[in-house]
């Protein structure tokens, strides 16, 4: 059976997956810096990730001193796998990319973290967002 990251643990796992991913779309502004609809386009996306990854973080440090039940775990394994793929994404450097690509990784990312982080709670009957209740 996959080991499971208890609530708390899932919770810190999101924050830092968004912050990978709010690098990565950082660096697509950067990438675009010579138009500014892009740029500025790509930095409130990669501003929203870590706006995203701050409130994991409180929400973390609020599971914490929770004396209630624990929230839905997620498999550490997919976790794992996806900050491991996103970190190696990172490492490699800023490559010149268009548009239209930047756009379809971006798609391939929010759906590979929707994958990991939301298939846990819907087979648990839980949500996300049952997490701010």
């Amino acid at each position: 059976m996959p080991q499971k990251l208890k609530g708390r643990d899932s919770l810190l796992a999101f924050a830092e997956i968004e912050r990978l991913i709010g690098k990565i779309y950082f660096r697509f502004s950067h990438l675009f810096f010579h138009h500014l609809t892009l740029r500025d386009f790509w930095w409130e996306v990669a501003m929203e990730k870590e706006r995203c990854a701050y409130n994991l973080r409180v929400m973390s440090t609020v599971a914490k001193n929770d004396p209630g039940p624990d929230y839905p775990s997620v498999t550490r394994e997919k976790t794992d796998r996806l900050r491991e793929s996103l970190t190696l994404y990172l490492q490699r450097g800023t490559p010149t990319i268009a548009p239209e690509e930047a756009l379809s990784l971006a798609r391939k990312i929010e759906a590979c973290e929707i994958n990991v982080i939301y298939d846990d709670f819907r087979q648990s009957g839980a949500s996300p967002a049952g997490l701010l209740e």
